[in-house]
């Protein structure tokens, strides 16, 4: 290595192209990179699609989903399995853990559920891919005075031409039900004509058709075909459905009113107060976010020149956040740096200073070479990534110049004190930048959404870090043997002069006496490290240093959610969503008052899936420029709406990707003991008063009527599944066709008049046809019971399962605190009582756990790497559990740097802590080295440590002070986008700042302790006192190469 080192020094304008072309090749693979919100994920999710016509969500479940969950249990690959069973339709979600393939898995699925042969009849075709992972991107609301059929169409002319871009594929409308033919029939026609529901539907599919009958091959080639098919409501009303005996024909507009209609379900969308259709967009993976929302933004202001009467309007931005966050690292970023370069001028020689700081850009246009190659994004925790590394390469390039540096004034040659001063520090400085490496890739065995998220961290500081042994190793030394501050006329500026005398000047008079006192009272000096290290522990578990699992992270919206029973008509619920439209507007003159600006713009209210069922997303302005935080919108909105009567689901929130702070999941074999469970669940977590919005996805029971054959029925010959077939029709309706027209699937229903399907007396007197072809009425012939039904049947793992969430009843409480308390007080009141069903944590406390066991199983081999990597370079097993001890020393100074900002812990305080091992294993890697190099140009073992202290002080300050500098302007930004990546920030800021203070300090006092015990061992084997020094393996392994060199 020595002589590649030397090639590099002497030939410097051949590192300057290697320069030029890294920097050619980096800004193009940065320009080719990729932008999104987060990290892009692995496709992790199977769904399973079912639809099932005329089915009750019971049906659904006994008739396809036990049937698939029981199939799918042989699959390997899958984490676990859930499912909703609605009326007409399922839908099964398949998790896999996060190393599988979702595709190789998706065909073993497929297999599964293809040997299923016993499906109930009536069953569509299941339906079953991956889910791509989606990115939101913009979402548009097309509104206007006219109709929601040519919102519709407008709408759908909007996705036409947002799919001209290639960089759009994802495109969804919403805000309407989806269109159909109604062949409304009359009762008392069909008693006239004597017809049925099925001869109707045969009459349409047999009359209304386009088919083929082969070909004519004479002279000329003629295709015969039957081209009778109509497409509207009005051509459908002239089909014949009978011809009578007379000659005369009765057609489908006789017997029924032909309707053009949306769907019965409610589907509405409303903007700013008026009725309009939404279109979504969202990109994949492999689209830039960025460069499609641009495309949208252009073809708004197309579209709206070229239509009239309709307006396409921005609703919301996904990229907004993505925006403000980008903008918001960049410049810490930068201003980090600046700092950063300012600090090493200070302290260093000012070449010195502009050769290490260059090594940062050169680090990272070789990074963003790599990065391009695996598929990382710019992203929010990238970007964190990106400063999070700045301290860490100019750690190392401080350490290659400054001994550089320390053997020029030594009296050497100035090039051999380039080569001299980068080999011997060489294998430290790699050590260390593999021990870093190998702690950053813990982020890698991180299961859940964590690890997927905060990998994108690691690979960012591994690539970079990676790249930089080229510029520590070989470039900077080239350009430092040029510089001229290696000459001997150089005179020193004075100011300069001046710092720099002031930072020894410190060392020698505060530094250095501490260091003496803490080498001279060990026992003391340690004792009293640990007892701030159990304080700061205490102080945790206490409450006085606040802790949380995830952090709230400022949102751009606030969301109502409300539900009534299920049955209640869509004007109740409209009427609500009323309400909380004007407590909207209230509020937003309040803050007018207050702030002199309103809070929220815009408002999109929805009404469905379900007449009971509304929402509403209160659109707020830029973080910058309000000082009110979502959550804080929320809980402001709760307050002028009040309580809203007979609805059994109120909740305001400012949703978080994290999902809410209290997540249960009850699941068992019995409902109504889960139900019962649930309640006394809630009743004994309302008691604690730390949370509120207690809401669960099980839906209030659908009110039924269950039909049931009498003796007349019987003795009449009717079936029970002929009987239902004939209500069926009536009431749910019989499709007879499907239309294609345009993009649209249009099912054309037969079945009665809605004024003849509304009451129950309607079911009651409904004709039914027996087998002699004589018609009675149902209630003569069955027994029509009213009772309650499951509106949704939701399952985990194959058994019924109730989610209920929550949260926190004020943002002063700690989840940590609340989790505590519902995990040791609650959980076992309910399992005592229920010992049926199983209760744990979901969402928030799953991720949590899937983190703890990562922990466990990750972090030995993690430690046991970083431990074996000190050994290797050390060959002393003492000095390098010397160094280990220290790390959890770190703790203390990212504890109460949480506490100076009253700032939470949080996982992400837990990730950070990750990163700052490294650092701090940086810096003692190098310590130890010098002072094994002490030891071998032959001073004493106290003497080798006092004089490491004292020649580490300045390049662990300046590490110290640039990083944290590097990481200041993050940390004290005030901005809402900042707070989610400021816990990370403090904890390696104050943690390297304590860390390195308790490095210099107690690594001494361990290694000295360490010492001590190697010497009682060697005293008591040997039986002779040996020197501290003597049994020191670097002074051992000079020793034994002299040996060989005698021999």
């Amino acid at each position: 290595m020595r002589s590649v080192v030397k090639f590099f020094v002497k030939n410097e304008l051949l590192v300057n192209l290697f320069i030029a072309l890294i920097t050619i090749l980096g800004l193009v693979a940065l320009m080719r990179m990729n932008s999104s919100f987060f990290p892009n994920v692995k496709e992790k999710f199977i769904i399973i699609e079912a639809v099932y016509p005329g089915a009750s969500p019971r049906e659904v479940e006994e008739g396809i989903v036990l049937k698939v969950e029981e199939n799918l249990k042989g699959v390997s690959g899958i984490d676990r399995i859930t499912s909703t069973s609605k009326e007409n339709s399922a839908t099964i979600t398949v998790e896999l853990f996060s190393d599988q393939n979702a595709d190789i898995v998706l065909l073993d699925v497929k297999n599964a559920v293809d040997q299923i042969s016993n499906f109930p009849e009536g069953m569509e075709r299941l339906v079953t891919y991956v889910q791509e992972n989606e990115n939101f991107t913009a979402k548009i609301a097309i509104s206007g005075d006219v109709s929601l059929s040519v919102l519709k169409d407008r709408a759908e002319a909007f996705e036409d031409g947002l799919r001209e871009f290639d960089n759009i594929s994802k495109i969804q409308l919403s805000g309407f039900s989806e269109e159909e033919i109604e062949v409304a029939v009359d009762e008392n026609k069909l008693r006239s004509y004597n017809l049925t529901f099925q001869e109707i539907a045969n009459a349409i599919a047999n009359e209304n058709l386009q088919n083929t009958g082969g070909r004519i091959k004479d002279r000329i080639e003629v295709i015969i075909r039957a081209d009778q098919k109509e497409y509207t409501a009005k051509q459908l009303g002239n089909l014949v459905v009978r011809s009578t005996d007379d000659g005369n024909v009765v057609r489908l507009s006789d017997v029924a009113e032909i309707i053009e209609d949306w769907a019965e379900t409610t589907n509405k969308a409303y903007f700013n107060e008026k009725q309009a259709v939404l279109v979504t967009v969202n990109t994949l993976n492999e689209e830039n976010i960025l460069d499609a929302a641009e495309s949208v933004l252009t073809y708004i202001d197309e579209f709206n020149e070229q239509n009239k009467g309709v307006q396409a309007v921005l609703v919301q931005d996904g990229t907004v956040n993505l925006k403000e966050r980008i903008s918001l690292l960049t410049e810490n970023g930068i201003l980090g740096a600046f700092l950063v370069l300012i600090l090493l001028g200070m302290f260093l020689r000012i070449r010195l200073a502009f050769w290490v700081a260059v090594g940062i850009p050169i680090s990272f246009l070789g990074m963003f070479i790599l990065l391009s190659y695996i598929g990382i994004t710019i992203n929010v925790l990238s970007l964190f990534g990106m400063i999070l590394v700045i301290g860490i390469l100019v750690d190392d390039g401080i350490v290659i110049g400054e001994n550089i540096f320390q053997h020029y004034e030594a009296g050497k040659p100035k090039f051999k004190a380039v080569v001299e001063g980068t080999m011997e520090v060489m294998p430290s400085v790699m050590s260390a930048l593999t021990t870093t490496c190998i702690a950053f890739s813990f982020f890698f065995f991180i299961e859940g959404r964590l690890g997927e998220f905060f990998s994108d961290v690691a690979a960012v500081v591994i690539c970079a870090l990676g790249f930089s042994i080229l510029e520590v190793f070989l470039f900077l030394p080239a350009h430092l043997a040029h510089v001229k501050d290696l000459n001997d006329n150089v005179e020193p500026n004075k100011i300069k002069l001046a710092i720099e005398n002031s930072l020894l000047k410190f060392r020698d008079v505060v530094f250095t006496p501490i260091i003496d006192f803490c080498l001279r009272q060990k026992f003391f000096a340690f004792m009293l490290a640990l007892s701030i290290l159990v304080v700061t522990f205490g102080s945790i578990g206490k409450g006085l240093i606040r802790a949380t699992f995830f952090p709230n992270i400022e949102q751009t919206s606030v969301q109502v959610a409300l539900e009534y029973p299920s049955g209640t008509s869509e004007s109740v619920t409209a009427e609500a969503m009323n309400k909380i439209e004007a407590a909207a507007k209230l509020l937003n003159a309040e803050y007018v008052d207050e702030y002199d600006t309103a809070l929220i713009k815009d408002v999109e209210v929805r009404l469905g899936p379900g007449s009971n069922v509304g929402n509403a997303t209160f659109y707020l302005i830029a973080s910058e420029s309000r000082k009110v935080r979502s959550f804080e919108v929320a809980s402001d909105l709760r307050r002028i709406v009040g309580p809203i009567p007979g609805t059994q689901k109120l909740s305001f929130e400012s949703a978080t990707p994290f999902g809410k702070p209290l997540n249960v999941s009850f699941s068992g074999e019995n409902f109504d003991r889960l139900r019962a469970a649930v309640a006394d669940f809630k009743s004994e977590v309302e008691k604690t008063g730390l949370v509120k919005d207690l809401i669960t996805n099980d839906q209030a029971d659908q009110a039924e009527v269950n039909l049931s054959l009498n003796e007349t029925g019987r003795a009449l010959g009717f079936s029970l599944r002929e009987v239902v077939s004939q209500v069926r029709s009536g009431f749910f309706g019989y499709e007879a066709q499907r239309l294609q027209r345009g993009d649209d699937e249009v099912k054309v229903w037969v079945r009665y008049k809605m004024k003849d399907r509304d009451r129950l007396q309607d079911l009651e007197n409904m004709r039914i046809l027996s087998a002699s072809g004589e018609k009675v009425p149902l209630n003569m012939i069955a027994n029509i019971e009213p009772v309650n039904g499951l509106l949704a049947i939701n399952h985990l793992e194959g058994k019924r399962q109730i989610n209920l969430q929550g949260e926190l009843a004020n943002f002063e409480i700690s989840s940590t605190e609340m989790i505590s308390n519902v995990s040791e007080d609650v959980f076992p009141i309910i399992r005592k009582r229920y010992p049926d069903v199983k209760v744990e944590f979901d969402g928030q406390q799953r991720d949590t756990a899937k983190l703890g066991k990562s922990v466990q199983r990750a972090g030995p081999i993690i430690l046991i790497l970083i431990f074996s990597m000190m050994v290797i370079t050390f060959r002393s097993v003492s000095q390098a559990a010397s160094l280990m001890l220290i790390i959890p020393f770190g703790v203390v100074g990212a504890a109460w740097g949480h506490f100076v900002h009253d700032a939470p812990m949080s996982v992400l305080s837990f990730l950070g802590f990750i990163a700052l091992i490294g650092v701090i294993i940086n810096d003692g890697l190098v310590y130890v080295a010098t002072f094994n190099n002490y030891l071998q140009d032959g001073k004493k073992f106290d003497e080798a440590l006092r004089a490491t202290s004292i020649s580490r002080f300045r390049p662990i300050f300046l590490t110290t002070v640039t990083t944290t500098a590097g990481l200041a302007p993050l940390i004290f930004e005030k901005s809402f986008q900042a707070q989610f990546l400021i816990p990370m920030a403090i904890t390696v800021a104050y943690g390297l700042l304590i860390g390195s203070l308790l490095l210099m300090l107690l690594l001494p006092v361990t290694l000295a302790a360490t010492n001590r015990i190697k010497v009682m061992l060697k005293w008591l084997w040997e039986g002779e006192r040996p020197e501290k020094e003597d049994v020191e393996k670097a002074v051992q392994r000079l020793r034994k190469e002299a040996e060989y060199e005698n021999l």
